[in-house]
């Protein structure tokens, strides 16, 4: 039995539907589990689980031999707050793992994993170092950011619809970018146990701007997308006053500032060649985006 946690999320689904092809018996938690309906198949059962309630959590790992942890609440405020979850509700879930004998734990980390002003990385840092001394069989996944949010949520879901963009910062240095279905498919490799490793880092083939990935949507749409810029002044001073109301979305202002002083290129060729399939590159991901906008 295999348990993901967090299946309701981007990379909770695509890990579910690819490991449903290969007809695992899986497990699916969510807090709502009303997210989850659209994955209902016959070899998968569906659990309401949060990672602050340790009660639902230790019915859900019941007989579970592998857990896929890959929630977050980066944007979560109040019960939800990430220092609930992302820290505290992680290090539940660990020991929880470890004493209803859990064989192999899976966590999806980020690329790169430490920075001072990222509070959300320092959290992660702090999680791969206790699943590191909690005894348990691990595989760390430290992944760039994911295609689907910052490139199509981001800026490129807009740019189909408005022919708009809005960049927070300047949007000069370099970042990579990976497809989390591509990361499904590792996590295939590692429950079919054709790859076994404590540590992967992975990203895309590409180190692009944020401008730059902007102006390939015009080039490829053969039209220039308007952009707007949210400074990095404006993110932080936005980021203290929203911060009383609403902590998860402080937390992104913040992020998002810091994040435009940092380059944030990766070199993925070590993974690739570890890899039996070619990684997405941002092109093929935006034309992808490009044919399903037209189709709906």
């Amino acid at each position: 039995m295999i348990l993901v946690i967090g299946a309701s999320g981007i990379l909770g689904n695509f890990t579910t539907e690819i490991l449903q092809s290969y007809n695992f018996p899986l497990r699916l938690a969510s807090r709502s589990i009303q997210k989850l309906e659209n994955l209902r198949a016959g070899n998968t059962e569906i659990v309401q689980a949060d990672l602050t309630d340790k009660n639902s959590l230790e019915k859900a790992l019941q007989g579970v031999e592998t857990v896929i942890a890959c929630a977050h609440s980066l944007m979560g405020k109040g019960k939800y707050d990430s220092d609930k979850v992302d820290l505290q509700g992680h290090k539940d879930l660990i020991d929880l793992a470890k004493r209803n004998g859990v064989k192999h734990f899976i966590y999806i980390s980020v690329h790169p994993i430490a920075n001072k002003h990222v509070e959300f990385w320092n959290t992660k840092a702090e999680i791969e170092n206790y699943l590191q001394q909690s005894g348990l069989k691990y595989t760390i996944i430290r992944a760039s950011a994911f295609m689907e949010m910052h490139i199509h949520k981001l800026m490129g879901e807009s740019i189909l619809q408005k022919n708009k963009a809005t960049i927070f910062g300047e949007g000069n240095l370099q970042l990579n970018t990976v497809s989390a279905k591509d990361i499904a498919k590792v996590i295939l490799l590692l429950v079919q146990q054709k790859m076994d490793a404590e540590l992967i880092e992975i990203g895309g083939p590409d180190n692009l701007s944020r401008k730059e990935i902007v102006n390939l949507y015009g080039e490829i749409l053969n039209r220039q997308p308007k952009v707007k810029h949210i400074s990095r002044g404006q993110l932080r001073f936005l980021s203290k006053v929203i911060k009383p109301f609403h902590s998860g979305l402080s937390r992104i202002m913040k992020t998002s500032a810091a994040l435009d002083e940092l380059d944030l290129g990766f070199d993925n060729s070590k993974i690739q060649a570890a890899l039996p399939f070619a990684m997405k590159s941002v092109k093929e991901f935006i034309a992808e985006k490009l044919q399903e906008s037209k189709a709906s």
